[in-house]
């Protein structure tokens, strides 16, 4: 199951989403231009930013400084083809996500997001506006267990109007972690940590339904890294009684933590592996690791 399919607008069925996609970090920019009918890359990039141009923040402003950002984009975007529509991965940090069940689900979509936001209001005091996307998993107990991304209104709009003024209009929405999610084939007892240049992320699926997110905004290093690991899955195992069948990690910060990671747990999990080693689609550069979340993008929409 692809996770947020539909973004967090509402859509035709089976239509294709653009062909451009873009990541955005208070670190570093990468896009990537996709053939639609094929998935295979036609052009990509990677580029490294100052400090002071990104905020990754779930309240307040994200872009601190237009110019420079719009500058970096325009000699990228230059170089693809001439799409008024994109995919954009907006910073992890400038979300929120939350995992809740319920006995009962509205089946019209106006009423759903209206639920979904009322879940969240109850667990989280929020005065702002959002917008909401979420996924169900519905397992044989009639028991509803919901996945809901939400982004402030304010955040998402300052988004909108920056690529507006760029010509462009954002089709699709999501975080790097579940797109990742996205390039996993068939796994359904796993733990994703995915661990960039300014934040660690931790997301688990068991038993065919979202466990847990967790986020901490630094990327986690030595055996800070390791007891998280060792944690979450001590966490997920006594929650589920469900013994963790792979751990995928997508590593920006350090790579040769990887090994010591899988000889810790090497008697315990089937798989560790890291997230540029799936078989969902490769990516034929030095860049699989950067480019990795862009690839999890749906091509078109069931």
């Amino acid at each position: 199951m692809k996770l947020f399919l539909e973004g967090l607008k509402n859509f035709f069925l089976r239509s294709y989403f653009p062909a451009v996609n873009i990541q955005i970090t208070s670190k570093y920019i990468s896009g990537m231009e996709r053939e639609l009918k094929t998935g295979k890359i036609k052009n990509n990039f990677y580029r490294k930013i100052e400090e002071g141009i990104i905020n990754e923040d779930w309240k307040d402003r994200n872009i601190l400084d237009e110019k420079k950002l719009k500058d970096v984009l325009s000699i990228e975007l230059n170089k693809f083809k001439k799409e008024p529509c994109i995919s954009l991965l907006i910073p992890e940090s400038s979300s929120k996500v939350f995992i809740f069940s319920s006995n009962s689900f509205p089946r019209e979509k106006r009423e759903a997001i209206e639920f979904v936001k009322w879940k969240i209001k109850r667990s989280v005091p929020i005065d702002k506006n959002l917008r909401i996307s979420y996924d169900i998993f519905k397992n044989g107990n009639g028991i509803y267990n919901i996945l809901a991304l939400a982004i402030n209104e304010n955040v998402i709009s300052e988004w909108e109007i920056f690529f507006n003024s760029m010509g462009k209009k954002i089709s699709y929405v999501n975080i790097p972690t579940f797109t990742l999610y996205n390039c996993l084939k068939n796994e359904r007892n796993l733990l994703l940590v995915n661990r960039d240049l300014s934040y660690t992320s931790f997301f688990a699926m068991a038993n065919n339904k979202p466990i847990i997110y967790r986020i901490k905004n630094e990327p986690l290093i030595d055996e800070g890294f390791s007891s998280e690991i060792t944690s979450t899955i001590k966490w997920i195992e006594e929650r589920e009684n469900k013994v963790m069948e792979s751990i995928w990690i997508r590593d920006m910060a350090g790579k040769n933590n990887i090994k010591i990671q899988q000889e810790n747990y090497k008697d315990k999990i089937k798989y560790f592996k890291n997230i540029s080693e799936s078989d969902f689609e490769k990516i034929p550069n030095d860049l699989s690791e950067i480019l990795r979340p862009l690839m999890g993008i749906p091509l078109w929409r069931e």
